[in-house]
């Protein structure tokens, strides 16, 4: 079997044609982005074809307004697009047997696959984007916020849709997404659902985490959707004394919220980090207890497992698929209605109250489990599987 996989930003792509490698299932990775990244990952050089323009451009435009952001994202989108499916008709496509495309950026490359005896899949990180953009309306009215630097834009929802309908099978990273997938009429038999994994090479387990301060960390996009201002309150509402929040991630492009988060956080123990990149981010995790993940609407959420295999405890909203991973319990970690705030701060004091610190250890058996090794073999059965009919 010969898989080509496809992405123009990273996202978990890397780590899926590593696994791909390993199974001797990988044809080729292409991509926009740097080749020495993917090859740090196990990713031959000769196997890759990559555009790092694109992806530049894609990293200038987030910086941009809004007007300007969207133009250059709409063509990012379709650049990247033209030059996966270029790239594969130079290819002799009956050696191809399976293409994986992650959404916004395969459309073209489906259609033009859809007449070849090719498998078609489509690698989706979220939850439906229809679904998705009226949970993020109905909470900027709750909040007064206009929604608009916080919803995919109309070129991109219907790309999306129109790539799960060209697709021939939807790769999903939790069971939530499958039901927002399945409530939008996408057939279940269509879906497969494959949890995220974990560098447990670079998010390291420490055993020790005895600090002056008891801290709860958040990390992720500072939006609506991710519910960082329902942290922030319910933080602020269990008032503990030697305890901080850390938040890391990117402010946003709406002045109105960036302005409701920073009001709600003067004079409290809150800090800011900003972006961090990934080799930082697990020392910072080493040096926290508890990580909130208080998403309205979120298909996974990565950094769950990564702090998870750093022994921090966790607080997952339901709202989130990686909330499907977690066994509920004080050693671990608990979800949570993130539409119940006094939910959310009653196991912010139990994990509190509870935790030891001489002997704290999460099950390393449990976390064993979330590897990308783990991801890699469900995913190679399924190819397998589908190959087979």
């Amino acid at each position: 079997m010969k898989v080509i996989t496809s992405c123009c930003s990273r996202f978990h792509i890397f780590d899926q044609a590593s696994q791909l490698y390993l199974h001797k299932k990988l044809y080729k990775i292409i991509h926009c982005g740097l080749k020495s990244k993917a090859k740090k990952m196990g990713i031959p050089i000769e196997m890759q074809e990559s555009n790092v323009f694109i992806a530049l451009m894609n990293y200038f435009s987030n910086k941009l307004p809004l007007f300007f952001s969207d133009i250059i994202n709409h063509s990012t989108s379709v650049m990247a697009d033209n030059f996966i499916k270029k790239r594969i008709k130079k290819k002799n496509i009956s050696e191809i047997d399976i293409f994986i495309g992650l959404s916004s950026f395969c459309l073209n490359s489906f259609k033009y696959l859809s007449k070849k005896k090719v498998i078609k899949i489509l690698d989706h990180g979220s939850l439906h984007p229809l679904y998705e953009r009226d949970i993020i309306k109905q909470e900027c009215k709750k909040i007064s916020i206009d929604p608009k630097h916080f919803i995919a834009p109309d070129w991109q929802v219907k790309r999306i849709v129109d790539e799960i309908n060209e697709s021939d099978f939807i790769m999903l990273l939790s069971e939530k997404a499958k039901e927002s997938f399945i409530n939008y009429g996408v057939d279940k038999n269509k879906i497969f659902v494959n949890h995220c994994g974990v560098d447990t090479n670079l998010f390291k387990y420490q055993s020790l985490k005895k600090f002056e301060n008891f801290t709860f960390l958040y990390c992720g996009q500072i939006s609506p959707r991710k519910g960082v201002h329902k942290l922030i309150d319910a933080f602020n509402n269990i008032n503990i004394k030697n305890s901080r929040l850390i938040i890391i991630g990117p402010f946003s492009l709406s002045k109105e919220y960036n302005r409701l988060i920073r009001n709600k956080s003067l004079g409290k123990n809150i800090s800011f980090f900003g972006s961090v990149k990934q080799n930082n981010l697990s020392k910072i995790f080493s040096r926290a207890h508890v990580f909130v993940l208080p998403s309205l609407a979120d298909g996974f959420g990565l950094v769950t497992t990564q702090a998870l295999s750093a022994n921090m405890k966790v607080l997952i909203s339901k709202n989130a698929g990686s909330s499907e991973i977690i066994p509920n319990n004080v050693d671990i970690g608990y979800e949570f209605d993130i539409n119940n705030l006094n939910e959310l701060q009653n196991k912010m004091v139990e994990l509190f109250f509870n935790y030891d610190h001489q002997n704290h250890m999460i099950d390393n058996s449990y976390i064993q489990n979330l590897n990308w090794k783990n991801y890699g073999n469900r995913l190679n059965s399924f190819l397998s599987e589908i190959k087979k009919k």
